[in-house]
């Protein structure tokens, strides 16, 4: 579960700006645990905007103990004007992964603004139609997206498709279809599919059918088929 109040209380402590606020530098602190909590890295995309300086404090004592408590603190201070993300990666050898994606601004006087995105952490559809079964399954790790198809390998997807992805979830009401799970087994012949989808923020989308569907389905589905299917023979062909 994402700790975003938790953070804007930090900020709000450590007398840092609060995220959405503009300021020469800001700091995202994070808390965890040594010995199988969370370990933070923070990747930016271009990193000849904004530079990012990391940080572990620990509890009453200089050296990680396990079960001893720790903040991680990542700095941005402007580099020049312009717009980038950032995503901070959190990895337990225990814990569901833990991704933390902004929008980071920097002005012309070099002010840096941290505005918290919701995006996909993690996707995955599976489809049978007209005898075709077809999946596709979307990761976030350290160098990115990663697409697999019909659970074959990796490959890089660009996070312009997450995008587009979001975009169609947000357009046709996807996340109204949490929950579905319908089936009419009048049909012989038909569709049936699985929809998992995990968001940055810890929310998340479970739906299925077997000859039943959610509303706007079809277009919805439509037009996800498409661009996953575009991109990812893209990426596989370079």
């Amino acid at each position: 579960m994402k700790r975003l109040i938790a953070i804007l209380l930090a900020l709000l402590a450590a007398g840092c700006p609060v995220l959405g606020e503009s300021s020469q530098s800001a700091t995202l602190f994070f808390s965890s645990f040594a010995g199988g909590g969370f370990e933070y890295t923070v990747e930016i995309d271009d990193p000849s905007i904004v530079s990012c300086e990391t940080k572990y404090e620990y509890e009453e004592q200089d050296e990680p103990i396990d079960g001893a408590s720790f903040d991680f603190l990542a700095t941005f201070k402007g580099l020049k004007p312009g717009s980038t993300r950032a995503t901070v990666y959190g990895r337990s050898p225990i814990m569901e992964n833990e991704d933390n994606v902004y929008t980071v601004t920097v002005d012309d006087a070099l002010n840096v603004t941290l505005t918290p995105v919701r995006t996909i952490n993690s996707f995955y559809v599976f489809r049978m139609i007209e005898g075709g079964v077809a999946t596709y399954t979307i990761t976030m790790d350290e160098g990115g997206y990663h697409v697999s198809v019909d659970e074959g390998p990796e490959q890089p997807i660009s996070s312009d498709v997450i995008d587009e992805l979001m975009n169609v979830i947000g357009t046709y009401d996807v996340a109204a279809w949490d929950g579905f799970k319908e089936s009419d087994y009048s049909v012989e012949d038909g569709e049936n599919f699985r929809l998992e989808i995990r968001f940055t923020d810890g929310t998340g989308i479970v739906a299925s059918g077997d000859n039943a569907f959610p509303d706007n389905y079809s277009d919805a589905m439509e037009v996800m088929w498409r661009i996953l299917a575009w991109n990812a023979r893209d990426e596989n062909e370079q």
